[in-house]
């Protein structure tokens, strides 16, 4: 499926929808409602504008996103997102909802539209963001950092629109900048793994702050 269209082009099935493989050259937006499952790899020139994968996306190879616009994997919690290779997303921002594995997965702006897990222990790959932010909708979020022997290098966390929690289950080297969750009590944590989670070092360039007084932890070697 090769997408070139001046406007915007929207796919409303709900269902899976399975193709060989897809591009997009040329869009003001492309929006898929249901979920996505492409044999090969997905490619999106500069030109493709904003795309979103409401449902989620499934490669089975390696993809390019190239587009200035915004790329979107998921809008709820249960959505699933699975990657071949490495997800990279630098020329825009990106949304992301649900479950997101990939090998390795680098990105700039981010904004949460639902609770989001982003995983690549699989390949003990890295995981890195310029910034992460709850929308501004619904900003209840929760993020969850999965890289086991990889490296996670984040910006500023919820700086602009703080995030309910942030945990990360296991990394190697974890460096963050500025960290901010909501008020909201018990749930209100920032919880950076355990002496054995962390493998490498802790590196913090800002403040941990949980606005609602809820407990902040920071353990790794």
């Amino acid at each position: 499926l090769t997408i070139t269209s001046a406007g915007v082009a929207d796919f409303q099935g709900t269902g899976t929808q399975q193709v060989d493989s897809l591009t997009v050259t040329a869009s003001t937006s492309t929006t898929f409602s249901g979920a996505v499952d492409v044999t090969t790899g997905v490619s999106l020139a500069a030109g493709a504008g904003d795309v979103a994968f409401l449902d989620g996306l499934t490669t089975g190879a390696a993809s390019t996103f190239a587009n200035t616009g915004t790329l979107q994997l998921g809008d709820a919690d249960t959505d699933t997102s699975s990657i071949n290779g490495t997800l990279t997303h630098t020329a825009g921002a990106t949304t992301f909802g649900g479950t997101v594995t990939a090998d390795a997965i680098s990105v700039d702006a981010v904004t949460l539209a639902a609770n989001t897990t982003l995983d690549t222990s699989a390949a003990d790959g890295s995981i890195s963001a310029g910034t992460i932010d709850a929308d501004a909708v619904a900003n209840n979020r929760t993020l969850t950092l999965i890289a086991d022997g990889g490296n996670i290098t984040l910006g500023a966390v919820g700086g602009t629109e703080a995030l309910r929690s942030l945990e990360i289950e296991s990394a190697n080297d974890v460096t963050l900048g500025a960290v901010t969750t909501q008020g909201g009590g018990g749930t209100d944590t920032i919880n950076i793994g355990s002496v054995s989670a962390i493998g490498g070092t802790l590196t913090l360039t800002g403040n941990l702050n949980t606005a609602g007084g809820g407990a902040g932890v920071a353990t790794g070697n």
